[in-house]
């Protein structure tokens, strides 16, 4: 039996999101889960993420966050959010 051991619970969301690059480059996904420590991303086209970039989740209101590219299979992309000593994360219902 597989079970998920992940310290974190993630949550589903299905929310549209976007990846900011250098340059002023964007690209479009949706935010698959999400958790307190990383997300899956699905993207919009296919494309080799950098190892670094930010997250846009901007809804009503600005939400964004540095990733960390952990993994990538095509379209899918796993990635984690540094965590910045003495800073809070922006509330995300989580």
């Amino acid at each position: 039996m597989d079970r998920d051991r992940r310290i974190y619970p993630r949550h589903a969301l299905m929310r549209p999101a976007l990846i900011k690059l250098a340059q002023g480059r964007e690209v479009a996904c949706t935010l698959q889960n999400i958790s307190k420590v990383g997300a899956m991303l699905s993207l919009d086209v296919e494309f080799d993420l950098p190892p670094t970039f930010i997250l846009d989740l901007s809804g009503n209101i600005l939400v964004e966050r540095e990733c960390e590219l952990i993994w990538q299979e095509e379209k899918l992309a796993g990635v984690k959010f540094p965590v910045i000593k003495g800073a809070q994360s922006a509330h995300l219902g989580l």
